[in-house]
């Protein structure tokens, strides 16, 4: 498991549980920050949610937390919380608490069904206010909690490798040769792994 492969499994959970709420739910990078947030495109009320990082625990601190197995992590999400749907900062402010506390109780003890990943571990939140995001009628709160996890070194290795990895496909001329629902197929596909 790595904080990638987890991401999309809490964005589909999280997406389930607050449903009711018209909540949009999206991965971000991570960068918390208004000129981040102006660039990213997502639709109010929104959770967005990342990885800010991790760190190595030891044996003692592993068993400490009930965790067991080699090169333990504890792993840090976020989950940002946005508002603009409400013009009153007072209401899209209360409406973010809100979204906070539905997701508060949601995570907490949460391990994603997964046996690998520890319940959460120190679930906080809180209020952020940045000036230029109220003057655009928004309000924003930041949940964060830990997991511990044993990071999987061939997903990383995978992973990787689609960044340093080409696929392509050859197809014939448009029409030529299609599949059952008339969708062309290729002739032939290639792998190329760039140099570093």
């Amino acid at each position: 498991m790595t904080p990638d492969t987890l991401l999309p499994i809490m964005q589909a959970q999280i997406a389930a549980q607050l449903l009711s709420m018209k909540v949009s739910i999206k991965l971000h990078a991570g960068k918390f920050i208004w000129s981040e947030l102006e660039r990213t495109s997502f639709k109010a009320p929104a959770v967005l949610l990342s990885c800010l990082g991790w760190r190595a625990i030891d044996d003692e601190q592993a068993a400490r937390l009930g965790a067991h197995g080699a090169d333990l992590n504890r792993v840090r999400f976020v989950a940002g919380i946005v508002t603009k749907s409400v013009k009153k900062s007072v209401s899209r402010n209360q409406q973010a608490r809100l979204i906070a506390q539905a997701l508060s109780t949601f995570l907490s003890g949460q391990d994603w069904g997964l046996d690998d990943v520890l319940e959460t571990q120190d679930l906080r939140c809180e209020s952020l206010y940045i000036e230029a995001a109220e003057n655009d009628n928004q309000s924003m709160w930041l949940l964060d909690w830990w997991h511990v996890m044993s990071f999987d070194a061939e997903t990383v290795a995978s992973a990787i490798d689609d960044f340093i990895t080409v696929y392509g496909d050859h197809f014939a001329e448009p029409g030529n040769y299609t599949d059952d629902q008339g969708d062309d197929i290729p002739l032939a596909s290639d792998t190329v792994t760039l140099d570093q």
